[in-house]
């Protein structure tokens, strides 16, 4: 896989701290989740690659990818956002919401929500996405129709 942006390391940093602010805003502000830029020595962790295209990793999908964990039953996931993505906001974005996929959380309508966009036609603002403590869901995993994202984060990487 190509390295994010060439190599840039300013996008690097700039879609760090975007993810950081991202994962310590709202409800989110007192969970202890680190993010990092080194593969963790010893799991679970969650990774996100970054760089590439959709024919280039060979996915189905333009943006971002991974794969719905219903009830979070695999706790080191691996996701994956695209080169292509417009801006380093909706990178940082694609990161959260390919996070949530991963803990089990399904698409929004939200267009302001991380989980807009995963597995439905949702577009997401360009704001910093927000994760909610009560939204309608897309019921892809069993009697899931609405969800607490901010607990299952909470959930996730508080155990």
């Amino acid at each position: 896989m190509p390295a994010f942006h060439g190599g840039s390391t300013t996008d690097a940093q700039s879609v760090t701290d975007l993810v950081r602010a991202g994962l310590s805003s709202g409800g989110l502000a007192t969970t202890p989740i680190t993010v990092v830029t080194d593969r963790p020595a010893s799991g679970p962790y969650v990774m996100i690659l970054f760089g590439g295209t959709q024919s280039g990793v060979g996915t189905n999908f333009g943006f971002a990818q991974n794969t719905l964990d219903c009830g979070d039953g695999t706790k080191s996931d691996v996701g994956w956002v695209s080169d292509t993505v417009p801006s380093l906001q909706l990178v940082a974005n694609f990161a959260i919401g390919a996070v949530g996929f991963g803990l089990g959380l399904t698409a929004t309508t939200d267009t302001n929500d991380c989980m807009c966009g995963w597995g439905n036609n949702c577009q997401q603002s360009g704001a910093a996405c927000t994760l909610s403590t009560n939204i309608a869901a897309k019921a892809d995993c069993p009697n899931q129709t609405t969800e607490n994202e901010v607990a299952a984060f909470q959930q996730a990487f508080c155990q």
